[in-house]
């Protein structure tokens, strides 16, 4: 260490003139400044004698050469030396009175003191100086003045005294600004030692202000390219780095970084700062094996600057981050005792903080009690007085009760942080849109969507407003909303979010990131779940290359991607390679965290899906009871991965004969499954309750396969089977008629106000459908979100909840009650053998005696199918060979549907059928028993929509009907009809006329609307106002366009005409139509000349949809007869019946509809008709009876395709 201050000294001597003591003070200087410590030291001595000899002990030269002797020993690091020469020289100025000398010593003492890090002694000795150099205004006492400062800030910052420094550091700048040091380095330099406190202190503008001005002064000097300019840049990037700039910041701090390197600098300080910048940047872009590296060096590099013990101890919270960011938990845990050592001392971080970190060690190992206990100290340190920054505690702390199933609790601490953020005046948006996501997730966990969806688009909105639309937040959001809908199931929404999120993070952060990659797996499970495995495969395996590039492959997230794999090669049955990439996943879960995380159940899930599959039941039991037990301890008992491991634990039982123990976990696991149903469908918009089902199809297909192979033994389980039949098909279609009953019926008018709107745009959709078909518009689009969130916004305000739990409450026995010795109820299931791939039937009977329903296993599909063939026609040839004509009975859907049931039903004579799935389409009646006999001619058949019906029957007398509506006698061509496509039906003339007279024969209020009158708008405008509505036109029904197999339809005679559909083009919207309600409807009057040539009018096309019958008013109507052809057909949705024409007016609570399944002849048609309502007039019976009559007489006079088609449904 050389000192300058020599030759300030010495210049002060030479007025006394040419000496033998001077020239040995000279050689000594001399010497001393070429390094050469022991000739320096040699004439050193020398001065001293001759002092004595010249001058005298008591002479400012005697002191003056103690003096120099300290400052030749301090640089030779000889210290002891050097103090005692720096003590005497101060002794000899205090005997002549020199303070001057007297403060530079000491202030030498002091430097000394500092190198040795004695601070406590150096604070002592440079104080001393500095109140004799403040006492002096000399230019010399001003020049040391400004030294003395320097040190102290060198001794305070030792202390951690930040605001002692800054002081100090203000005060030099002034000092040397009034002592003319502005065009000196020094000031430089000064001002970069402020800008490094400012960042200590977190005053990252005022810091940059500090680099600016040291960047000036070293400008106006001509000093750019030194060391003070080099190092106010590298400080600027380290500013940038810290506001959130660390693009920019890191391109700085690497220049700097080189030019230290360039010069040999790596030992300095600052280099380690630069470091510790480097890993800082790289951690804030997630570029965290980047971080890793720099912080990793930084720390080797400690033991060099192991006085900075602050920025130690900031390095090692940095390198403890992003070991948690890369999951690598062990390393991570490593560190904190040397991070919590480091911290005794400098006191970087509060306790209360490194607690923090330790629980989310925790957190993130799986070890979620530790982690409660851990944090739940935070809380307790900061007696629930929790200020805006510490925010982060009572996050973690929430995050993990709600990982425990503590949901109550963690929503209490989300909702505080909530409540702080947004009482705080700071603008604090980003944390405030955190904390709502935070909630959002737990009410996701705990499956109250209703709350999860309004926080997440809530979210979703404030992001992109505050944010901006090509933000990581707003894409953040999207994802976790997304999320939220692949859950109950609304795949389209779900992908439609993925993507658009995406989109954002590859533009953001480049396809090779752990962003990116994220939303690549979450595209890619949907993929997986619409049945494309092959598409997921190649994204999942993707997103492994990548993640194990940027994280390794010792981390969560690759046990994860492991699993996700191994789901893929499981569901396209390579087990191999599933038990492979599944036990690779559980182990390194084992590793990470425990058996106690969510990562761990889910692998020892699939572990014991492939163990069963493969017939190890033994070890599939133990595998399902782990992930169950996890599942129950994390979430508690109706989480629904905990109901699902249930079901497969029951399955393991059922297999090996234990059925006391598989039956009552299939009840607990139902139990569970019913309950997450009822509260998802009270806030679910039609639409998102078939696609939530539909989630739940793969749980409830394994209770019936199972339990229904149990009854046997297990008597009760008839009963259990019979409720979640009832309560599968009833539920949707029930939500869907009470809410418009309890809107309709109530006396809110904002409420009917918002129920019109709702059908408006639903109406609007219709129209649009109708003239674009399947092609999805913009418009289209945002029409169907508005009509979707006003059903959603409908469902909430009615509060159904209550009302759907009681379809569970409607037992067997209630039913059986209504029930008399001669009736049978027939409550007829379907379910998807996931091992086989076949849908299976099956059929509870119950009668008014019975103990418990009784289980009959029938048919699969592929039976059934065998004899109806997979699309087959509708015409003459095809349901003659169906059912036979009256010469000459088809009994082989008798045989297959009906013997099994024969000891059952024998001694009945009125029999009750629900039926599900291909039995929809199955004329009971019409089956042949035998060669000359009907069921018909033997039983009392009656269709029910559910077994709920018996109830609370609805019996329609002649009594209950004061108007009626009459559509018939239609014109389908206009003068201007170019092309028939619709022909004209005779027979309904007749029809109707025959029907007007009757009713008007018995004073009925009766509307007949005929000819071109007979539009769709009439229709619309005039049939919900009657009890009555008669509709005698052609009807349609297109199977799904990617299901079509093309056929052939053949006509038998050419005299009869039918009311059926025929291949339009100009039905394209319809044929061609994703949504089933659009593929059924009614034909009016024009539909010929409309749609010819693609010409139409958008308020009237002349076809009547399903879909848009759905938004009419039915309140007063009693029953519909639709006396056409194919009305009863539609899309098959499981145990949910028919989507068509017969689903769309179910929804409205009609109490009794007829329609049709298959093609109609016109002619006995009219009959038909006729016979009912001379039936229902003329006798004291109800709508079932005389339909039941009117049957009986067309099958007395015709074989079964003239009058097996007409179903009467209640």
């Amino acid at each position: 260490m050389k000192f300058f201050l020599v030759v300030l000294i010495f210049f002060s001597l030479i007025g006394y003139g040419q000496t033998d003591w001077i020239s040995a003070y000279n050689l000594a200087e001399e010497f001393y400044s070429g390094d050469d410590s022991e000739l320096s030291i040699k004439y050193g001595e020398k001065a001293l004698e001759l002092a004595v000899v010249e001058f005298g002990k008591e002479s400012l030269e005697y002191g003056l050469t103690q003096q120099l002797m300290g400052m030749i020993y301090f640089s030779s690091k000889r210290n002891d030396k050097a103090i005692y020469y720096f003590n005497e020289s101060i002794k000899s100025f205090e005997t002549i009175g020199e303070e001057t000398n007297k403060g530079v010593s000491k202030y030498l003492i002091g430097s000394l003191f500092v190198s040795q890090k004695d601070f406590e002694k150096a604070e002592e000795q440079l104080l001393s100086a500095g109140e004799i150099f403040e006492n002096e205004t000399t230019e010399d006492n001003s020049y040391y003045y400004g030294l003395v400062l320097e040190e102290l800030v060198e001794v305070y910052t030792s202390y951690g005294q930040t605001e002692v420094v800054y002081d100090l550091l203000n005060g030099l700048i002034d000092h040397q600004i009034k002592i003319g040091t502005v065009r000196n380095p020094d000031l430089a330099s000064s001002y970069n030692k402020l800008a490094l406190v400012n960042i200590k202190m977190e005053r990252y503008n005022r810091s940059e202000e500090n680099a600016y001005k040291a960047i000036s002064v070293c400008e106006k000097n001509g000093l750019e390219g030194s060391l003070e300019y080099e190092k106010a840049m590298g400080i600027l990037g380290i500013n940038y780095v810290r506001n959130g700039n660390a693009n920019l910041g890191e391109s700085l701090v690497l220049a700097c970084k080189s030019y230290y390197q360039k010069l040999g600098l790596e030992k300095d300080p600052f280099y380690y700062k630069l470091l510790l910048a480097l890993g800082r940047s790289n951690y804030y872009m997630e570029y965290f094996g980047e971080s890793y590296k720099y912080l990793l060096y930084a720390k080797e590099l400690y033991p060099k600057y192991d006085w900075l013990v602050e920025d130690y101890s900031e390095n090692l919270e940095l390198l403890f981050n992003t070991l948690l960011k890369t999951g690598n938990y062990e390393e991570a845990s490593a560190y904190m005792g040397e991070l919590k050592k480091a911290n005794q001392q400098s006191k970087f971080m509060e306790d209360i903080a490194l607690i923090n970190l330790e629980g989310v060690l925790a957190y993130k190992r799986g070890e979620l009690k530790k982690a409660e206990e851990i944090l739940s100290r935070t809380i307790i340190l900061t007696n629930d007085k929790i200020s805006l920054e510490q925010l982060e505690y009572l996050n973690n702390y929430a995050n993990v009760l709600c990982d425990l199933g503590k949901f109550d609790d963690a929503e209490k601490y989300y909702l505080q942080v909530i409540e702080i953020l947004e009482k705080s005046n700071t603008n604090s948006i980003e944390n405030y849109i955190g904390a709502l996501n935070n909630l959002a997730l737990l009410y996701l966990d705990r499956g109250d969507y209703s709350k999860a969806e309004l926080l997440l688009s809530e979210c979703v909105n404030m992001s992109k407003r505050v944010f901006g639309a090509a933000s990581n937040e707003y894409a953040l959001a999207l994802n976790n909303l997304g999320a939220m809908y692949y859950e109950i199931g609304n795949y389209d929404i779900a992908v439609d979010n993925f993507l658009n999120a995406s989109d954002l993070y590859a533009q953001n952060f480049g396809k090779e990131s752990v962003e990116y990659t994220s939303l690549e797996n979450n595209i890619a499970l949907l993929f997986s779940t619409v049945g494309d495995h092959e598409e997921a495969l190649i994204r999942l395996n993707n997103v492994l290359s990548v993640e194990s590039k940027i994280l390794g492959e010792n981390n969560l997230n690759h046990a994860q991607n492991l699993l996700s794999i191994a789901r893929e090669y499981y569901d396209i049955g390579n087990m191999i390679k599933a038990d492979q990439y599944a036990q690779q996943s559980s182990k390194l879960v084992k590793k990470l965290v425990g058996e106690d995380h969510i990562d761990f159940a889910h692998s020892q899930n699939l572990i014991g899906m492939i163990k069963f599959r493969s017939g190890d039941l033994e070890n599939s039991n133990v595998c399902f009871s782990q992930a169950a037990n996890v599942y129950k301890d994390l979430f508690g008992e109706m989480n629904i991965d905990y109901a699902r491991s249930l079901l497969k634990l029951a399955s393991v039982e059922a297999q090996q004969n234990k059925i006391g123990d598989a039956v009552e976990m299939f009840e607990k696991a139902k139990q569970i499954l019913n309950s997450n149903m009822e509260d998802v469908f009270a806030f679910l918009s039609e639409q998102e309750k078939e696609k939530y089902l539909q989630t739940l199809y793969n749980d409830f297909n394994d209770y019936f396969k199972y339990t229904l192979n149990m009854a046997g033994e297990q008597a009760s389980l008839g009963g259990a089977i019979f409720e979640q039949s009832v309560k599968l098909k009833g539920l949707l279609l029930k939500s869907s008629s009470v809410m418009r009953n309890t809107i309709l019926n109530g006396s809110d008018e904002e409420l009917k106000d918002m129920y019109n709107s709702w059908v408006s745009v639903k109406k609007r959709i219709a129209d649009l459908y109708a003239t674009q078909g399947n092609i999805q518009s913009k418009k289209l689009t945002e029409l169907e979100t508005e009509a979707n969130n006003l059903e959603k916004e409908l469902y909430l305000r009615t509060n159904l909840s209550g009302t759907l739990k009681d379809v569970e409450a409607d037992n067997w026995q209630q039913i059986q009650k209504k029930l008399n010795p001669q009736d049978v109820v027939l409550e007829f299931i379907s379910y998807l053998d996931e091992s086989t791939n076949v849908v299976e039937y099956a059929v509870t009977v119950l009668d008014d005696k019975v103990e418990y329903p009784k289980v009959i296993k029938l048919f699969s599909e592929t039976d059934i199918m065998e004899i109806l063939g997979e699309y087959g026609a509708n015409n003459y040839a095809y349901v003659t060979k169906i059912y036979g004509d009256n010469k000459n009975h088809e009994t082989a859907l008798y045989d297959l549907i009906w013997k099994p049931l024969e000891e059952e039903v024998k001694s009945k004579k009125n029999i009750y059928i629900s039926p599900t799935g291909i039995l929809h389409r199955i004329s009971l009646w019409a089956l042949g028993a035998t060669s000359d006999q009907l069921m018909i001619d033997m039983y009392n058949i009656q269709n029910l929509s559910t077994s709920l019906n018996l109830l609370d029957p609805v019996n329609v007398f002649k009594e209950d009907i004061k108007n009626v509506s009459l559509f018939g006698d239609i014109s389908y061509n206009t003068p201007q009809t170019e092309e028939e496509h619709w022909n004209y039906l005779e027979g309904t003339a007749a029809e109707i006329e025959g029907v007007e007279k009757s009713f008007k024969s018995k004073q009925y209020s009766t509307m007949v609307v005929r000819g071109l009158d007979a539009s769709e708008t009439s229709f619309k405008e005039n049939a919900g106002h009657s009890n009555l509505i008669h509709v005698a036109t052609h009807g349609f029904f297109f199977p799904d366009p990617e299901k079509l197999i093309a056929s052939v339809e053949e006509e038998v005679v050419e005299d009869v005409g039918f009311r059926g559909s025929s291949n339009i083009v100009g039905l394209s919207s319809f044929t061609h139509n994703k949504n089933p309600l659009m593929r059924s409807g009614l034909i009016f009057a024009g539909v010929n000349d409309l749609w010819n040539h693609e010409r139409f009018v958008k308020k009237d096309d002349g076809v009547l949809t399903a879909y848009e019958v759905t938004q009419m008013d039915f309140t007063d109507t009693k029953l519909v007869v639709l006396s056409a052809c194919e009305t009863g057909l539609g899309e098959i949705e499981g145990n949910e019946g028919v989507y068509g024409l017969q689903r769309a007016l179910k929804m409205h609570g009609i109490p009794y509809i007829v329609n049709s399944l298959w093609q109609v002849p016109d002619k006995e048609t009219q009959e038909f008709m006729n016979y009912f309502y001379n039936e229902l007039l003329t006798k004291q019976i109800d709508v079932k009876e005389a339909f039941s009559n009117a049957r009986m007489a067309m099958r007395a006079k015709y074989s079964p395709y003239y009058w097996a088609a007409f179903v009467l449904i209640q």
